[in-house]
């Protein structure tokens, strides 16, 4: 699998903490609608940000994969979960080697599973290890990092 899409739209950089979100490929389709997944996938992002928005005030920024988990296969139907890495404890933006909350929600209720998939893993370690290369927090929210093949469309 790969990711099939970044969101990197103002309306998330703006969102305070600011997001960069993947959409990947896994269970897209059956998770958020077979016509207009990647849009489905963003207007869940939405709702659960602004549902949570007073626990996710204490990030600096965040980093979210949504995907699919199948659960079924004929009909082909799957839950819409949400991968987060909330990034906190920055004092000094080039110097800090901040503490990185893992959480996962499933249909927007946040779960006690904490496995990611490696795709997820490796980008957001590219993720961090470029915010490490920026000078400050807009840098880092205006420009983004090589994945090398796992580099999705941006919009």
């Amino acid at each position: 699998m790969a990711f099939d899409k970044q969101l990197n739209k103002t309306k998330f950089r703006r969102f305070r903490p600011p997001i960069r979100a993947y959409i990947h490929k896994a269970g897209l389709y059956e998770a958020f609608g077979p016509e207009y997944p990647r849009l489905g996938a963003e207007d869940h992002l939405m709702e659960v940000l602004n549902e949570h928005k007073k626990r996710l005030q204490k990030y600096v920024f965040l980093l979210a994969a949504l995907w699919g988990k199948i659960k079924e296969k004929d009909p082909p139907k799957a839950t819409k979960m949400i991968d987060f890495f909330g990034f906190y404890d920055i004092d000094n933006w080039e110097r800090s080697n901040p503490d990185i909350d893992l959480f996962v929600m499933k249909e927007g209720i946040i779960i006690p599973e904490t496995s990611i998939c490696e795709d997820t893993l490796i980008v957001f370690g590219r993720e961090a290890e470029f915010r490490r290369k920026t000078a400050s927090l807009p840098d880092y929210m205006y420009n983004t990092p090589e994945l090398g093949k796992l580099t999705p469309r941006i919009t």
